[in-house]
């Protein structure tokens, strides 16, 4: 009888916690209203295809070593590119696919999701974005 009791309390709570992870896109970022700072650079969007991305999406991630970091979400894609702008044409682009990687000037940046953390080799600049020189 003792189980009977604690399986429904388990199962109740599994189906909770379940239901919370696909409320989100586990991008905290993108959660947030969008502000004048999110806005991606005239110089970023002149280069893109407009139709491919949701301007109205990205959102400022953080900056590391002049190197301005934002989300913007792919209309095709579930997952957000990471789109990134700094002071020359080596240090401006987007790259798409998820939980993804890319080096820049000598120092390499990962989108990740809210659950990933910082650890001795990369540094959380914001909730979804580390870095490591």
């Amino acid at each position: 009888m003792t189980k009977t009791r604690l399986i429904g309390p388990v199962v109740g709570v599994a189906a909770v916690l379940l239901l919370a992870g696909c409320a989100g896109s586990g991008f905290s970022v993108l959660d947030r209203e969008q502000t004048a700072e999110d806005e991606l650079p005239d110089r970023m969007v002149d280069g893109m295809e407009l139709d491919e991305y949701d301007l109205e999406s990205s959102r400022f991630s953080g900056t590391h070593n002049g190197v301005d970091f934002y989300l913007v979400r792919n209309e095709d894609m579930d997952d957000p590119c990471l789109a990134f702008s700094g002071d020359n044409d080596f240090e401006l682009g987007i790259v798409c696919g998820g939980e993804v990687q890319t080096t820049i000037s000598g120092f390499d940046a990962w989108l990740v999701r809210d659950t990933a953390a910082s650890n001795d080799e990369w540094t959380a600049i914001s909730d979804n974005l580390l870095v490591r020189d």
